[in-house]
């Protein structure tokens, strides 16, 4: 299970700088969720992105509840 924080209907989130979700968050076949955002550096900064990686927690739903 992720972090129900920053995973949000299948979409990544923000919450440093600019608050929001992810342009286009990708799953990989291990369950590593990735999030692309929209960055604000340099010259130009519509071409400047950031990415995000969250890996799936090991805790067992069960294991978490006692």
């Amino acid at each position: 299970m992720y972090n129900p924080k920053y995973i949000v209907n299948g979409q990544m989130w923000q919450y440093r700088g600019p608050k929001g979700p992810a342009i286009h968050t990708f799953f990989t076949a291990d369950g590593t969720a990735i999030g692309m955002f929209q960055g604000s550096r340099g010259v130009r900064p519509d071409l400047d992105f950031k990415v995000n990686a969250a890996r799936k927690s090991k805790v067992d739903d069960n294991t978490a509840k006692m």
